[in-house]
C-alpha cells in the first residue's frame, strides 16, 4: 500500500511538471541601471480566442499554471500610478469592450485570479491593439523606450495589451 501511495504521488508530480506544454518564460529590461523583470508561464492559443475567453468583468493572471510576477529594483510610475520597488503578482482585467487594466498586487498567494484585493497596489490602463498575424504562444515583452522609460506588452492570438512606465530615482 505504501508503495502505491508513493507511486501515485510521484506520477502526480511528474504530470504537474511535464503534463502540459506551457513554457516558463521571463522578460526583463534595465532602465537607469535598475532591472525590471516579469516571470510567467506561456499558454498556447490552440484555436482559442483571448477576447472571447475573458469577458468584460473577468480577470486573468496573464499566463498559465502560476501567477505572473513582476520584480523591480526601482520605483516605477505608470502615468499617475506609483509602484514601489519590490515583488508583485500581475492580473489583467477586461473592464469593457476594448478596455483592459493591469492590476499590481502584493498578494503572493494568488490562485487563479483569487487574491486578497486589499493587497492591490495599483491598477493602470492597458492599450488594446489588434495584430495582423496570430501569435500562438503568449509572450510578454519589456523594451526600453527612452532614457528612463520602458514599454510593457503582452501579445497572444491577434491581441496586444500594452502600457508604458518610467523608472524613478
Amino acid at each position: 500500500m505504501k508503495q502505491s501511495v508513493t507511486l501515485v504521488v510521484f506520477l502526480s508530480a511528474v504530470l504537474l511538471l511535464f503534463g502540459h506544454d506551457n513554457e516558463k518564460r521571463a522578460a526583463a529590461v534595465v532602465v537607469k541601471g535598475k532591472k525590471v523583470s516579469i516571470e510567467y508561464f506561456s499558454p498556447h492559443l490552440k484555436g482559442r480566442d483571448l477576447l472571447s475567453l475573458i469577458q468584460p468583468g473577468m480577470e486573468w493572471r496573464m499566463g498559465a499554471d502560476a501567477p505572473t510576477t513582476l520584480t523591480t529594483e526601482a520605483d516605477l510610475s505608470f502615468g499617475n500610478a506609483a509602484i514601489p520597488k519590490g515583488f508583485y503578482s500581475l492580473v489583467a482585467k477586461n473592464i469593457g469592450p476594448d478596455q483592459w487594466t493591469l492590476i499590481f498586487s502584493s498578494d503572493s498567494q494568488i490562485r487563479g485570479t483569487r487574491r486578497d484585493t486589499q493587497k492591490d497596489v495599483a491598477s493602470v490602463p492597458l492599450t488594446l491593439s489588434k495584430l495582423q498575424e496570430t501569435v500562438e504562444h503568449m509572450n510578454i515583452e519589456l523594451k526600453p523606450s527612452g532614457e528612463n522609460s520602458a514599454q510593457f506588452s503582452l501579445v497572444w492570438g491577434n491581441t496586444s495589451l500594452a502600457t508604458s512606465f518610467k523608472v524613478s530615482g
